[in-house]
C-alpha cells in the first residue's frame, strides 16, 4: 500500500458537483477544508487486494453469526436497547431479509493483514464518493489500471432481485436537509430506477400513520410498501412511530435486525466467538480486562465521537465529551502513517458480497468527521468487461 501524488483535474470540483458529491469541501472558521482529495491516491498490489476482499467476505459471514449469537445471548438492558427490542431484532433476522449494503472500517497491519475496527451495517454513508466519484477519477487518470469497485453494479443487481420478487415500488427516506444524506438517497434511488423500480424520495419527518389502515404513508398520503430509511434504528425504536414498525406493513431496508450490526457490542461478540482470529482485534464488554492499550467505544457512537483512548502513554476522550452509556473496549491499533496521513479502508459489502472500498484519512489517530476521502487504484491491468461480467455472474448479480 502506497500513497502517491497526482495532478488534480482542473475542473474536478465541477465534476464532483455533477455527480452529486456536493460536500467536496466545507468552510470552517472562514477556511476551505477539503473532504475530497484529487491530488493524491492510494495504490495497492493485487495480493493486498485479494487479502482485503477475502477478509471482507469472511468478516461479513462472521458478523451474521455474531449478530445471531448476541441477540440470543444478551437482553435489552445489556445491549442498551429499549424494552422488547432484542426480541424484535431477532424476529426480523429470522424473516431472512439480508438487507442491502454495509461498510467495514479496516486498517492494514504492517504484514498486510486487514484488521477490523468496526462495521456500519445500518446507515453507511461514503457511498457516492466510493461508487461514483472515485470511479470517474480512476477513468480520467488511470483507465489502464484496475480499481476495486463493483459497488454500483452490485447495487443495481440487488434492486433487480427485489423488483423480480415484487418489491418494485420503493420509497427512500431520510433527513433531506442534510446534503450528504439527500445525495446518498438520490443515488440509491437512481440505482433502483436502473433496476426497473418506481421510486419516491421524501423526508422522514413526513412519514405519517393512517389511523384506519394502520399503514405508514408518505408526504403525499400514499402507502409505503418498501422503504429504505437512512436513519439509525436505535433512534427509530425510541421515537413515537417506532411502536408501529412491525404492524405497518412496510418492508424496511435496512431491516430492523441490522441494528445489531450498528452496536459496538458486536465487536465483543465477534471476539468471543472467534478468539485470536487474524482479522479481529480483542474486544470486551464492561472492562478492558488484560488490554494494556485500548479504545472504549460507546455502543452507538459514530464518527469517533466520545470514544475514550488509553494508549501511547496518555488518556483522552476524543471530541472532549463523555458519553452516558455502555462501552465496548477494543484493543488500540495505531493506523498506518503516510507522512502524517492516517488511512482507514472502508470495505463495502453489497448483497452479501465484498464490493469495493473507499479510503478516508486523518491527520490524527482517530477517524472522525474531519476525515478526507482519497481514491485508489490496484497495480494491475484493468480487466476486460467480459471478465467483470463473468465475476458478477458468479456471485449471482442480475444485470
Amino acid at each position: 500500500m502506497r500513497r502517491l501524488a497526482c495532478e488534480p483535474r482542473p475542473n474536478f470540483r465541477d465534476i464532483l458537483d455533477s455527480e452529486g458529491m456536493l460536500w467536496a469541501s466545507e468552510t470552517v472558521d472562514g477556511h476551505d477544508v477539503p473532504y475530497w482529495t484529487d491530488s493524491a491516491y492510494y495504490s495497492f498490489s493485487p495480493a493486498e487486494l485479494d487479502r482485503l476482499e477475502a477478509a471482507t467476505d469472511e468478516l461479513w459471514g462472521m458478523c451474521l453469526s455474531a449478530a445471531t449469537w448476541m441477540l440470543t445471548t444478551y437482553d435489552d438492558r445489556r445491549l442498551c436497547l429499549p424494552e422488547g427490542s432484542t426480541r424484535r431484532l431477532l424476529a426480523s433476522l429470522e424473516e431472512g431479509d439480508p438487507g442491502s449494503h454495509a461498510r467495514f472500517d479496516l486498517c492494514l497491519a504492517r504484514d498486510g493483514t486487514p484488521k477490523m475496527l468496526e462495521i456500519n451495517g445500518d446507515t453507511p454513508t461514503m457511498l457516492v464518493e466510493s461508487a461514483v466519484s472515485q470511479w470517474s477519477w480512476h477513468e480520467a487518470n488511470f483507465p489502464e489500471l484496475d480499481q476495486w469497485n463493483s459497488i454500483h453494479e452490485r447495487l443495481v443487481g440487488a434492486w433487480k432481485k427485489r423488483v423480480a420478487a415484487g418489491q418494485d415500488d420503493l420509497h427512500f427516506a431520510g433527513l433531506l436537509h442534510l446534503v450528504e444524506e439527500a445525495s446518498t438517497l438520490a443515488y440509491l434511488a437512481d440505482t433502483a430506477v436502473q433496476a426497473g423500480a418506481t421510486t419516491s424520495l421524501f423526508d422522514l419527518s413526513d412519514v405519517g400513520l393512517d389511523v384506519d389502515s394502520r399503514r405508514f404513508v408518505d408526504g403525499q398520503s400514499l402507502p409505503i410498501d418498501v422503504c429504505y430509511a437512512l436513519y439509525p434504528w436505535e433512534d427509530l425504536l425510541v421515537e413515537p412511530f417506532g411502536a408501529h414498525i412491525e404492524t405497518s406493513g412496510v418492508r424496511w431496508i435496512e431491516p430492523l435486525w441490522r441494528s445489531a450490526l450498528s452496536t459496538k457490542a458486536l465487536l465483543a461478540a465477534l471476539w468471543h466467538l472467534y478468539p485470536g482470529h487474524p482479522n479481529l482485534l480483542p474486544a470486551y464488554l464492561d472492562s478492558p480486562r488484560d488490554l494494556r492499550e485500548y479504545v472504549a467505544k460507546p455502543f452507538f457512537g459514530r464518527e469517533g465521537a466520545s470514544i475514550r483512548v488509553h494508549a501511547e502513554g496518555r488518556d483522552w476522550t476524543h471530541g472532549g465529551q463523555e458519553h452516558d452509556e455502555s462501552f465496548c473496549y477494543q484493543q488500540w491499533w495505531p493506523l498506518p502513517d503516510f507522512d502524517g496521513n492516517r488511512p482507514v479502508i472502508g470495505a463495502w459489502v453489497v448483497d452479501g458480497h465484498a464490493a469495493g472500498m473507499g479510503i478516508r484519512e486523518t491527520d490524527g489517530p482517530i477517524t472522525d468527521g474531519g476525515a478526507r476521502f482519497v481514491p485508489h487504484v490496484i497495480e494491475a491491468p484493468a480487466p476486460a468487461e467480459s471478465t467483470v461480467q463473468r465475476w458478477l455472474a458468479e456471485d449471482d448479480v442480475r444485470l
